[in-house]
């Protein structure tokens, strides 16, 4: 039997949540400068899609409401499936 659970921020009562997963952003270099008394690094500021073996790593599970990040018991952010459940059962009163 399957059950969906429903997701209610202890802090903010928002209702959506949000999994962060790995995104990474690249920028070209463009120059390079040393001098005397500091260095600089500029980039073109234009953005490039850089390949990982990271991209599909997820990070957190964040309120879309106010930013918290679900913490699990050893105070680590939930990243499994199985802790989203755990947590949600833990912490979301189910109706």
């Amino acid at each position: 039997m399957s059950t969906i659970l429903k997701f209610k921020c202890p802090d903010c009562g928002g209702e959506k949540l949000i999994m962060i997963q790995g995104v990474v952003k690249g920028y070209p270099v463009e120059s390079i400068l040393e001098s005397i008394g500091g260095c600089c690094v500029d980039t073109t500021g234009e953005e490039v899609d850089v390949h990982t073996n990271h991209v599909d790593e997820i990070y957190s599970y964040t309120c879309a409401g106010c930013g918290d990040v679900l913490v699990g018991d050893d105070d680590m952010p939930v990243t499994e499936d199985k802790e989203v459940v755990e947590w949600v059962k833990k912490n979301c009163p189910q109706e």
